[in-house]
């Protein structure tokens, strides 16, 4: 379910939860943030004055000072749906660090199988940007581009390492291993005859997410040790 991603996602964000009037909050201490269909998150507020507008009693709801907070949140409604979900991952993504076990990165690549298994391509695109921000993925420049497709690499000196091509409605993921130049025209074709299934990817589907967990696993053991070492 996309509520258990999202749940996983307040976790790492260090968002703290809350049961009122049957309503499932999670606050860290600036925003409120509502596990419903709106998916709204609020500021300059209580999570108690949230609650009782989200979920007002009989009695409130015919009180004069409380009907027009009912009815109308926004003095205090902050983002909602796609933009309040981008604004957890930034969030939880920027507290990626070493203090991150083993343990903790295995449920993520473990859940994104799962997603991928499910065939939900929006959940496959969200926990595919949270490996990204892991993995230090980003999408290639302009001159690689070849839309509709989605091409990602992590960035090296003028290159892109084990970039992935991905499909428009995120169903289909292909990864090639190596470092591939920007420059090179070479890189551009290679991309294509992915891309258009006239050449095979070294991983696609399922096992590119199994790869990427390997790797994840490897970055966390070279930065402990980097870290160990004084180098960081």
């Amino acid at each position: 379910m996309r509520f258990e991603l999202l749940r996983k996602i307040l976790q790492m964000a260090s968002y703290k939860k809350y049961e009122l009037r049957g309503l499932e909050i999670y606050s860290d201490g600036k925003d409120i943030f509502v596990l419903d269909t709106e998916l709204p998150i609020y500021r300059s507020t209580t999570i108690e004055e949230v609650a009782m507008r989200k979920s007002p009693e009989l009695k409130e709801m015919i009180n004069p000072f409380k009907v027009k907070r009912i009815l109308s949140h926004k003095d205090i409604l902050y983002l909602r749906g796609e933009a309040s979900i981008s604004h957890l991952y930034k969030k939880a993504l920027s507290l990626i660090d070493l203090s991150m076990n083993e343990e903790e990165l295995r449920e993520i690549f473990e859940e994104s199988i799962s997603i991928y298994w499910r065939d939900k391509p929006k959940e496959i695109r969200e926990i595919s940007e949270i490996i990204f921000e892991i993995l230090g993925y980003e999408e290639v420049v302009k001159q690689l581009r070849l839309p509709p497709y989605h091409i990602y690499g992590i960035p090296k000196k003028n290159a892109y390492l084990d970039p992935v091509i991905i499909d428009e409605e995120w169903r289909k993921i292909r990864l090639i291993i190596g470092v591939f130049p920007i420059a090179e025209i070479n890189t551009l074709i290679h991309f294509g005859q992915i891309a258009f299934g006239r050449k095979k990817p070294d991983f696609e589907g399922v096992n590119v997410f199994i790869y990427w967990g390997q790797q994840a696993i490897r970055q966390l053991d070279r930065l402990r040790k980097s870290k160990h070492n004084g180098d960081v």
